[in-house]
Parts: C-alpha cells; sequence; structure tokens
C-alpha cells in the first residue's frame, strides 16, 4: 500500500457528552496534562505509511490550530474549513495525489501502534474498512479514492449531499461503504463517556501507565519554558503537576494540567483540574472533574473557582439525575468555561453545564446532590 492520505475532523465534541459545548474546539482540548486531542492524533498516525495530513476545523479556530501545530514544526500543514462543500471538498481529494484515505475524527481520544493500524487494514484486503478499539466502534476509516468518489457520487444523487460535510462524509458516506469492523487494541481516553474520561485521566498517577507517558514524552514536542511551582505554603501528596501548574494549597492524589493555579487555603483530593482554572481561596474540591477555562479574554488573576467554593465530597455514590451513566458513583462535573462564584457548593454527582452564567450559579448557591444546572440561552451573552 502506497501513502495513505490522512483527514484530520474536528466537527466539535458530540453534545451527548455533558461538560463540552457545540463550539468546542477538541483539536486543542486538553488530555493526560500536557497534550491535546490533536496530539493524541498526530501520535496515532505517525508511521511512514501515512503521507500528507489535512485538517479540517471551523474557520474561526483554524489560527489556534495552526498555532498549536508550531510545535510539531507543522505550521504549513493545511487547515480547511469544515463547511466547504462537497464540490470543494472532492477538489481536495483529487490534488491529494493518494488512492488511499484514513478518516479520523479527532473528537475520540485514544492511543494504538500506527503500525499495527496500517497492517490490520492491509491484510484486510476490502476497499473501505472501519477501526474498532477494544470492540467499541471508532469514527475511523480506510477506504480507497476510488470507493470514496464512488459513494460521494451516490449519496449526492439521492440528496444527501445538503447536509454538513461531515455528517454527509462518516455517517452517509462512509458508514454504508464499509465493509468489514477491523478490531485493534488500545489505550481509550475519551469515547462515549465523562466518568471513563475521569478514570483514564487519573491513571497518570498508575505506575502502569509510565510506558505510555514514555511514549508520549517522546514523541509529542514540548513548548518547553513553562515550570511547576509549588510555594512554601503548598503540599502535594501522589499528584500529576504539569508544567505551568502553580500550587500554594493542598493537592492530594489529583492530575492538575497546564496553567492552573490552586491558591492558599485550598484542598483539591480525587479530582482533575484542566488548563486554564485559577481555584481560589479556602476551597475545596473532591472527587471532581473541573473542565478547562479555553476563553481568549480571561484575566490573568480571575478566579474560574470562587472563595469558600464546595465540590463534591468523599464518600458519596450519588449518580447524576440526567446523566446517570455518564456522571456516576458521587463524581461531579464543572463543564467547559467554568465560572463558579464565591461560597457556593455543588453537592455529589452534580453537573454544571459548559459556559453557565456565574449569575444563574450565584442564583441557587446551593446544587444538591444528583441534579444539573443545564445552560440556557442566556449564558451564552
Amino acid at each position: 500500500m502506497e501513502h495513505i492520505t490522512v483527514l484530520f475532523f474536528d466537527q466539535g465534541a458530540s453534545l451527548r457528552l455533558p461538560g463540552f459545548s457545540a463550539s468546542c474546539q477538541t483539536s486543542i482540548f486538553p488530555v493526560w496534562g500536557t497534550y491535546t486531542f490533536l496530539d493524541i492524533a498526530m501520535v496515532n498516525t505517525a508511521s511512514e505509511i501515512f503521507g500528507k495530513k489535512l485538517i479540517f476545523a471551523r474557520k474561526e479556530k483554524a489560527k489556534t490550530v495552526s498555532a498549536h501545530l508550531q510545535l510539531w514544526e507543522a505550521a504549513d500543514l493545511p487547515i480547511f474549513p469544515a463547511d466547504i462543500s462537497v464540490e470543494q471538498f472532492s477538489a481536495i481529494l483529487n490534488e491529494a495525489g493518494s488512492d488511499h484515505f484514513l478518516f479520523y475524527d479527532v473528537s475520540q481520544v485514544f492511543l494504538l501502534n500506527p503500525d499495527e493500524l496500517v497492517r490490520a487494514a492491509v491484510e484486510a484486503g476490502k476497499d473501505t474498512v472501519k477501526i474498532s478499539l477494544n470492540d467499541i466502534p471508532l469514527d475511523m476509516y480506510i477506504i480507497t479514492k476510488k470507493k470514496l468518489k464512488s459513494g460521494i457520487q451516490h449519496m449526492t444523487k439521492i440528496g444527501a449531499g445538503k447536509k454538513p460535510l461531515f455528517e454527509f462524509l462518516f455517517f452517509e458516506v462512509l458508514a454504508d461503504a464499509f465493509e468489514i469492523l477491523l478490531p485493534l487494541q488500545g489505550e481509550a481516553v475519551l469515547l462515549n463517556n465523562i466518568a471513563d474520561f475521569y478514570h483514564n485521566n487519573m491513571r497518570v498517577l498508575s505506575r502502569n501507565f509510565n510506558g505510555i507517558l514514555n511514549r508520549l514524552l517522546y514523541a509529542v514536542p514540548q513548548a518547553g519554558g513553562t515550570d511547576t511551582l509549588i510555594s512554601k505554603n503548598g503540599w502535594v501528596r501522589n499528584s500529576f503537576i504539569s508544567p505551568g501548574g502553580r500550587v500554594d494549597g493542598y493537592v492530594e492524589n489529583s492530575v492538575i494540567f497546564s496553567n492552573v493555579h490552586i491558591k492558599e487555603k485550598s484542598s483539591v483530593i480525587n479530582s482533575i483540574i484542566m488548563n486554564g482554572n485559577q481555584v481560589g481561596r479556602n476551597s475545596t474540591i473532591i472527587n471532581a472533574i473541573v473542565f478547562p477555562f479555553m476563553e481568549d479574554t480571561q484575566a490573568l488573576n480571575t478566579n474560574t473557582i470562587g472563595d469558600h467554593v464546595t465540590i463534591g465530597f468523599s464518600g458519596s455514590k450519588a449518580n447524576n439525575r440526567d446523566f446517570p451513566d455518564q456522571i456516576r458513583e458521587g463524581l461531579t462535573v464543572i463543564g467547559l468555561n467554568p465560572s463558579i462564584p464565591d461560597n457556593c457548593v455543588v453537592e455529589p454527582g452534580c453537573f454544571i453545564d459548559a459556559d453557565v452564567s456565574p449569575a444563574r450559579i450565584k442564583s441557587i448557591k446551593l446544587l444538591k446532590k444528583g441534579n444539573s444546572l443545564l445552560r440556557e440561552s442566556g449564558d451564552l451573552q
């Protein structure tokens, strides 16, 4: 098999996953402390058989993706708008100069052996192969150019070409064309469940995870220049503090992502605090995952979790009423771009949606066990 052209699609996270928003840019969403979904995708396709790589992302997000790719010395990697027409996409295929294509949805996060992926596809001997990981089907396909063009023509004739490009390709053309489901083994991180995402990130603390971390350290370029700071008042026990993290409080059995500040007299236990969050003074976070603050307008010293805030308790097995399969066993989830005002209490099993305004949270102050605060149109102002 000659070189395979890789087509990365960043169409945003599935809204079936609590905590994300429709505007979330999954390609630069963080994972395992210092990496992004796109980093993992690049590692999975780091084989000589994978030639040209193209990215399809929202037009307004292209600059951010391009900036991140500079770490990979791949700033010239083509980024196309995700809303281009089927005709424009077909023209891109013709210019790619490849007879095989790998379609890759970067919102699904997993780690596998790229050589095993190619070998298995070759041995399958089919025009279109759909990949599954640990018996879970992925939005990942390897397809011949001839089969792809034929599928596009057929689906366009029956009227499916009016759908958004990602839906048209993955849910119509590829879903209709694949001939075999090819099972592979690997490390799943985020496929379809937030509780699994929490537990898979917490695996960073396990000694059994060292091999995976070493592989990523070797494969993924590091930005450098950002130190971890644990002040004289800070205390860290059995935790992973990413570069750019600062701890002035107490952190135990937790994963602290990049550019997170845990301020004085605050405690974080059995939790994941993702990029850009600042936890105010005298606050407590237990058995929780706090999604990243990804807005560009955040002031340097603004708390995303206020002073005297309590999130989660220890020993609870509460499930969320709205997402019992996703948020369970006492896990508390604070969605994308958190803004929790001072003196609020969020009990175990609760869920605060992405981009919920601080005014709405403040009006409640206490979110009781297993309840949710879902996003409304007014929150996006």
